[in-house]
C-alpha cells in the first residue's frame, strides 16, 4: 500500500523521539511505500485530489532517518491512506489541506480525521474531563488569569496552540515575572492561554 505523511520538513524530524517517524519505520518494515507530504503539495484539480510527494525510506540511522528515493505526482487514486501529521499551530495552510483531504473518496483512510482537527483543540477538549484534570482556566483575561494565579498559587501557563513543551511556564505566587510572562503568552491579553494548577506528580512521567 502507498501511505502518505503530510508532516514537516524532513530535516526537523528529531530521531529519538519522534513519533511521525516511528510510524514511518513501522509502515516501511511491514511492506507498504512512505511518501513524505509537505504541507504545500496538496492539489485539487477539477474536484480530484494530487499529491506531489518524494518516496522516501525510513531507516533506524540517527544521522541520516530518511533515504530520499524520487519525487511523484500521486493521485488519490493511486494511494490508500494519508497521515496529517504537521505540528501546530494549526494555520491557514494546516485547515486548508483538511478541506483539501475531504475530497478524498471514502475507502482512502484519513487519520486523524480532518472534520476532527478542524473541530477539536486538544487543550481546550480535555477539560472537560474535570475529574481527572487539574483545575484549569482558559482565558485571555488578566482579572481572572491573575485571581485564579492567587487562588492556587503554583501553577503551569502555557498557549493553547503549541506541542512540545514549547513556551510552558512554571509560576509561583510571588514570581517576579508572572505579568511579563502572562502578557507574553496572551499577547498583551489578546489571546487566551491554559493555567493549570501545577501537579508535583508530574515530575515522575
Amino acid at each position: 500500500m502507498k501511505f502518505l505523511f503530510l508532516m514537516d520538513p524532513l530535516e526537523t524530524v528529531i530521531f529519538e523521539k519522534d513519533t511521525t517517524f516511528m510510524m514511518m519505520l513501522g509502515a516501511h518494515t511491514r511492506g507498504h511505500e512512505v511518501y513524505f507530504l509537505a504541507e504545500d503539495g496538496i492539489s485539487l484539480v477539477e474536484g480530484k485530489v494530487y499529491f506531489h510527494v518524494i518516496k522516501v525510506i525510513p531507516q533506524a540511522v540517527a544521522h541520516m532517518p530518511f533515504k530520499e528515493e524520487h519525487s511523484a505526482r500521486l493521485s488519490q487514486d493511486d494511494i490508500h491512506a494519508v497521515f496529517i501529521r504537521p505540528d501546530p499551530p494549526v494555520d491557514e495552510q494546516y485547515l486548508l489541506n483538511t478541506l483539501f483531504l475531504d475530497h478524498l473518496p471514502k475507502h482512502i483512510a484519513v487519520i486523524n480525521s480532518p472534520s476532527g482537527i478542524r473541530t477539536v483543540n486538544e487543550k481546550v477538549w480535555v477539560s472537560q474531563f474535570k475529574k481527572i484534570t487539574p483545575p484549569t482556566i482558559i482565558s485571555a483575561n488578566k482579572s481572572d488569569l491573575m485571581d485564579f494565579i492567587a487562588k492556587h498559587k503554583n501553577i503551569i501557563a502555557k498557549p493553547t496552540n503549541a506541542f512540545g513543551g514549547q513556551s510552558v511556564f512554571h509560576i509561583k505566587t510571588g514570581c517576579t515575572n508572572t505579568k511579563v510572562i502572562l502578557e507574553t503568552l496572551t499577547d498583551r491579553y489578546n489571546k487566551a492561554i491554559v493555567v493549570q494548577k501545577y501537579i508535583p506528580e508530574s515530575k515522575k512521567w
